[in-house]
């Protein structure tokens, strides 16, 4: 009797859990494969000469496009339905918005009105345009000039002349800009 040991007893090791070694692995996969997932997500967004974080203000801008709609919206109801004079809306504007930072794209704060509003509109009647809610009227834009300025994950935002405000790419806003009224 005194030889014989109880076999469970003789196989565990005191203080040691035979699961413990199996759960460190399990949470060291798990980790592994996270970092190899963010990894992916980096590596795919640079080989792709993706901009990870060119949206990050997009919503300011959309904001900013979709409250200078709204201000075009109001100017147009005091002012027999007709667009500002080409030259000095931001001017004929404010007094509707009551805020030049409104003017400024967050990608492109160094532009003091980073937005085009469309010169062929230039005191013209609304009805005279085309369907307001087809109709562009403002979109980003380059520095000092009018062309458009793909800043957005190659894309703009733009403002419809129904007061909307929609991100384009670049094709599709070459193709709605192609219409003109």
């Amino acid at each position: 009797m005194g030889g014989d040991a109880d076999p469970e007893k003789s196989s565990k090791v005191p203080g040691r859990d035979p699961g413990r070694p199996l759960g460190a692995c399990l949470v060291i996969a798990v980790g592994a494969l996270l970092a190899l997932g963010t990894w992916f997500i980096f590596a795919a967004g640079w080989l792709l000469n993706v901009p990870l974080v060119s949206m990050k203000d997009s919503p300011s801008c959309s904001s900013n496009v979709k409250q200078i709609c709204l201000g075009l919206s109001m100017y147009n109801q005091d002012w027999d339905d007709r667009f500002p004079p080409h030259q000095d809306w931001p001017d004929a504007l404010y007094p509707y918005m009551k805020n030049r930072r409104l003017y400024v794209c967050p990608q492109a704060r160094n532009i003091p009105v980073g937005y085009a509003y469309r010169q062929s509109f230039d005191l013209r009647p609304i009805k005279s345009v085309g369907p307001p809610e087809k109709t562009i009227v403002f979109w980003d834009r380059q520095r000092q000039t009018e062309l458009p300025a793909f800043r957005h994950n190659e894309g703009l935002w733009v403002g419809y002349v129904d007061g909307h405000a929609k991100w384009l790419k670049q094709e599709a806003f070459l193709q709605a800009r192609s219409h003109r009224p």
